[in-house]
C-alpha cells in the first residue's frame, strides 16, 4: 500500500453510519386484525405518515395465530409482529436518516388509534443519543 494512502487512513476518523430506531408496544381493546393485508393497512399509515419508501415487502403467518410483516425502506426497514392472543403488537422502525421522535411516536399512535389503544410504550433511541421512553 503506499504511504500517502496509509497516512490518509490513518489520520481519518472512522466514521458510524447514522442510525435511528424506534419501537413500540401497542395494546389495543378491539381484536387484532388476523390476516396479512389487514396489518399491511396499519403499516402504510406508518409509512405514509412518516413519507417512508418501500422497498419490498414480505410477511409470515403463524399457525394458529401471529404475523410477522417486514418492509425493507430505502431509508432502512419496518416490522410489525402481532400477538393476537395478548391483544398486542410490536413496531420496530430503523432509519437511517432522522425521524422527529415526538413525530414518529404521533403516527405511530394515530395508526393504531382505530383499535382502541389501552396501552402504548414507545422506545427511541440514535447512535451516540440519549434513549427517550415514552408512555
Amino acid at each position: 500500500m503506499e504511504k500517502s494512502t496509509q497516512d490518509k487512513r490513518a489520520g481519518r476518523k472512522s466514521k458510524l453510519p447514522q442510525v435511528y430506531q424506534f419501537v413500540s408496544l401497542v395494546c389495543v381493546e378491539c381484536s387484532i386484525p388476523d390476516s396479512v393485508e389487514e396489518i399491511e393497512e396499519y403499516a402504510l399509515r406508518i409509512i405514509e405518515g412518516l413519507k417512508l419508501t418501500v422497498i419490498r415487502k414480505s410477511a409470515y403467518t403463524y399457525q394458529p395465530t401471529g404475523i410477522t410483516l417486514v418492509y425493507i425502506l430505502s431509508q432502512s426497514h419496518l416490522v410489525i409482529h402481532t400477538w393476537p392472543e395478548y391483544r398486542c403488537l410490536h413496531i420496530d422502525l430503523v432509519s437511517c436518516i432522522p425521524l422527529n421522535n415526538i413525530k414518529v411516536k404521533r403516527v405511530l399512535r394515530m395508526s393504531f388509534q382505530p383499535l382502541g389503544i389501552c396501552r402504548f410504550l414507545f422506545l427511541s433511541q440514535g447512535i451516540g443519543e440519549k434513549v427517550y421512553q415514552h408512555d
